[in-house]
């Protein structure tokens, strides 16, 4: 997990953004908020978990789905 999270995220963020979880558990977490609430681009603590998940500062709705398929491309 480690190794995968340092090729998905970088070393710095997988450091910060939990080491042993695998990067994958991080993405299905974004896409949940991102299907399943739609306050998640309106409401700064929900925006802030999408950003801290997808190690991403999107701020659009579309920007944040781009910054998932990347990250999901990497880790499926």
């Amino acid at each position: 997990n480690a190794l995968v999270n340092a090729k998905t995220f970088g070393l710095r963020a997988s450091l910060t953004h939990g080491l042993l979880r695998h990067p994958r558990d991080r993405v299905l977490r974004a896409l949940a908020l991102l299907l399943w609430e739609p306050a998640t681009v309106t409401t700064p603590a929900l925006l802030a978990r999408v950003h801290f998940e997808l190690g991403t500062r999107a701020a659009t709705f579309s920007e944040l789905v781009r910054a998932y398929r990347q990250r999901w491309q990497h880790v499926s």
